[in-house]
């Protein structure tokens, strides 16, 4: 019963009830209690372990709405070690406009802490980061004040404790961005900062040397330590596109943090998606599903006939799941897969393993570019009632103008003061639109992000 074993719990119903006639219990009782005890096996307790569950729900639910941030961030740190649902976590952040944001040397502690500007990543959960690197940077910045560039952070710290491991680590999960430059692309910065790795531990170990030097010297003088002048960044030979940096952050993260492949295709995961990922565990054996993410990891093998066949790991802002691609499927979609790749998967559930680990057996993979192209027949636009709904449509109409085009345009009014239901509207075919990037760009910039979706 414990473990949901529905065949043997039939086979034992018929051992309990035998066993229990002999004991002169009649078979209708047998059944009664064998009935009762399988209905509580599928999950069930007493009432004061409930009403013990009923304190801690109201507790968590008052600090997720009067603490969001804090409730959130101390949620990360607890589950730092499990990725999938740190990256829900991240997903629910962003439904409250909370930031997660990247590990900073300056400001960042071993956990994840709620800041003004969102929640900030721990430095223990960098890979190649550990524990004593940590307490390295904190103390020194509490002692001597923030890191004001790489040279400075490598000059300030034992190299022998931040070494080149924790040094690269922290430059591509972004630990250093708060320092950047003004102006400066973020793919730039990082590239560069990367490139100048060994340079900056050359500059921390002359520093070190110059400074006991000049302590010890004649001329130096006791607790006159001699600085050597910081040197320029090197530009990198290779500058990193964004896919490349959001690829290392998350190889140091286990996530993204400071972007996502996919997030300009948000849009068309609300719109077309049957269900986010993290839905899929709830679904039965053979459940179709329509599913868009980023692949995050293949893993090509043979089948039994010597065939190629492969396991596409596919995220999208909730979780991810594992993809079979058959070898017929496989040697039709090879051109799409590949790490990085946005890319719409239909199948089926496939269920397997002691905990019914969901995966998709795939029937079909699509370009994300085909799926807008192929099933965005209209464009359903949010507004939110604020002050003149007769200037809000006015401004609507604008955009609608300055972007003509042949799908059909929807309008739903949502009004947060009301009880009433938001009203929809279908716009006049003077009013359809392309809603293509463009029309997405100018509709975000006056009624805000994530408020427009296609309709099928």
């Amino acid at each position: 019963m414990g473990k949901k074993d529905m065949v043997k719990m039939e086979a034992m119903k018929a051992i309990f009830i035998a066993g229990s006639m002999e004991n002169k219990i009649s078979e209708k009782i047998a059944r009664d209690i064998f009935d009762r005890l399988a209905k509580f096996a599928s999950y069930g307790f007493n009432k004061s372990h409930s009403l013990a569950y009923s304190v801690i729900a109201y507790q968590t639910a008052y600090l997720k709405a009067h603490y969001t941030a804090e409730f959130l961030a101390a949620n990360m740190t607890h589950e730092m070690g499990t990725t999938d649902y740190i990256v829900q976590l991240i997903d629910e952040a962003k439904k409250f406009d909370i930031k997660t944001l990247p590990p900073d040397v300056n400001s960042s502690i071993a956990t994840f802490t709620a800041t003004n500007d969102g929640i900030r990543f721990g430095l223990a959960g960098v890979k190649g980061v550990g524990a004593k690197c940590v307490d390295a940077m904190t103390a020194e910045r509490t002692k001597n004040g923030a890191f004001t560039s790489l040279f400075d952070f490598t000059s300030r710290l034992d190299t022998r404790t931040v070494n080149k491991k924790a040094t690269e680590a922290l430059v591509q999960a972004g630990a250093f961005d708060s320092i950047r430059p003004e102006g400066l692309p973020l793919t730039k910065y990082r590239s560069d900062l990367f490139a100048n790795i060994e340079k900056a531990l050359s500059y921390g170990s002359l520093s070190a040397k110059a400074s006991e030097d000049g302590q010890d010297s004649l001329f130096g003088g006791a607790g006159q330590p001699v600085t050597v002048k910081e040197p320029p960044i090197t530009p990198a030979e290779v500058q990193w596109d964004e896919r490349e940096l959001l690829s290392r952050e998350k190889a140091m993260l286990g996530f993204y943090v400071s972007g996502h492949p996919l997030e300009r295709y948000r849009i068309d995961v609300m719109s077309f998606s049957s269900h986010r990922t993290s839905e899929l565990a709830d679904l039965k054996q053979g459940d179709n599903v329509f599913v868009i993410g980023v692949i995050v990891g293949i893993t090509r093998k043979l089948d039994r006939n010597g065939k190629a066949f492969a396991i596409v790991s596919l995220e999208d802002f909730s979780g991810k799941i594992d993809c079979v691609f058959w070898s017929d499927q496989y040697a039709k979609s090879q051109p799409l897969l590949f790490d990085e790749q946005p890319i719409a998967i239909q199948g089926k559930i496939k269920k397997g393993g002691i905990d019914d680990t969901p995966s998709i057996i795939v029937s079909d993979a699509i370009d994300i570019g085909v799926v807008r192209r192929n099933q965005a027949k209209g464009v359903v636009m949010k507004i939110t009632e604020n002050g003149s709904i007769e200037k809000q449509m006015s401004e609507l109409s604008k955009i609608c103008t300055q972007h003509k085009g042949n799908r059909m345009a929807y309008v739903v009014v949502e009004n947060p003061s009301s009880l009433m239901p938001p009203r929809r509207y279908k716009l006049p075919e003077k009013y359809w639109v392309s809603g293509d990037e463009g029309f997405i760009a100018d509709f975000e910039s006056r009624f805000g992000k994530n408020r427009v979706l296609f309709a099928r």
